[in-house]
């Protein structure tokens, strides 16, 4: 059995709707133990195959990946306490599940993606695994690995309207020259003919491209938060330095306060000494 992470409801900052929490919590819950079961029954494959070590960076990273995930879900599990959650709560749900994972170092740089981003990235280094062990059972192998490659691609074209404008028709093209690909290998295995040499080199491009979207999206956001704290922090500094220059020209300037004027009776004691 196999799954595809859920789509994350809302975006950061929102104050996410209770029922779609809710809802994106079951799904979640359902994605982490269907995942976790397939990633054991692949690993087992790997060192059944005498693969282990061939497989052993994909492997581990897609286990940092669930695991990270988990991580994740059990702090906005405990946010979201059972529904009791009012707008603080809804928002910081909202800024756990789009904010950067924490757990998640093994990616390439030790770049921080989002919880969706991770279930994308879990997704396609499973199916990758899983085609290059060849697990799918039964005569119909090639149909389960043509469909998977399709649900594939379909996530390829989201991650591409993604990407930035100076660089989107590229990706455009690539998407559509592994399109063009798959649909001849359909045509070829509806007409009898055995596809399976050809659906391992596509299997691989896809999952390669699909890695390099989304790690290029995370960067690209890991970037504009970097600008917004940088300029966040300067004018944090330039009202500090405002306040500190008012502060200094406050203590600088002379007192105002009337100095005491002596009395009569204290000026007529001086003369008397």
């Amino acid at each position: 059995m196999t799954t595809t992470a859920p789509t994350a409801p809302g975006r950061l900052g929102d104050a996410l709707d209770p029922a779609a929490i809710q809802a994106y919590l079951g799904e979640l819950d359902t994605w982490l133990r269907v995942r976790r079961s397939e990633l054991d029954e692949l690993d087992q494959a790997a060192l059944a195959a005498g693969r282990g070590g061939e497989l052993a960076g994909d492997m581990s990273l897609a286990l940092a990946l669930w695991k990270a995930i988990s991580d994740r879900y059990q702090l906005v599990f405990a946010t979201w306490d059972g529904g009791r959650v009012l707008q603080q709560e809804r928002e910081r749900i909202s800024a756990l599940i789009w904010g950067r994972l924490d757990g998640a170092t093994e990616l390439p740089g030790g770049l921080a993606v989002s919880l969706p981003e991770a279930g994308r990235l879990c997704d396609a280094l499973t199916g990758q695994l899983r085609s290059r062990l060849s697990l799918v059972p039964g005569a119909d192998a090639q149909a389960a690995r043509i469909r998977e490659l399709r649900a594939q691609l379909e996530r390829i074209r989201d991650q591409v309207g993604l990407e930035p404008a100076n660089s989107r028709d590229g990706a455009i093209q690539r998407l559509a020259e592994l399109m063009s690909r798959l649909e001849g290998i359909t045509a070829k295995a509806e007409r009898g003919g055995d596809v399976g040499g050809m659906l391992g080199p596509i299997e691989t491009e896809a999952t390669t491209f699909e890695r390099d979207l989304i790690v290029g999206n995370a960067r690209r956001r890991d970037a504009r938060d970097q600008v917004i704290s940088a300029r966040e922090l300067r004018a944090d500094l330039e009202a500090r330095e405002a306040a500190l220059q008012k502060l200094a020209e406050t203590c600088g300037r002379p007192s105002t306060r009337r100095r005491a004027t002596p009395s009569r009776t204290s000026a007529r004691s001086a003369r008397c000494r």
